[in-house]
């Protein structure tokens, strides 16, 4: 299975870049595999969103931004 690190190798999020994905493997482990609901608010390009996607297999995740996106 892999960290959280290694999954935010291939999204270029903004989290790889601040440090956060260190401190969130850490923080998320416990939930990995859980049926958790997941929010994030300011999702830009949404590469957070699929790292949380892969992370996170069985969570319902939504994401909100101010300006209206469009994932497929």
């Amino acid at each position: 299975m892999n960290s959280l690190i290694d999954i935010g190798k291939k999204y270029p999020s903004n989290k790889n870049k601040s440090g956060f994905l260190e401190i969130y493997d850490e923080m998320f482990k416990e939930f990995r595999d859980k049926e958790i609901k997941l929010l994030e608010i300011g999702i830009d390009k949404g590469d957070s969103l699929r790292i949380w996607r892969d992370f996170f297999p069985k969570a319902k995740i939504c994401g909100l931004d101010i300006i209206e996106k469009n994932f497929s």
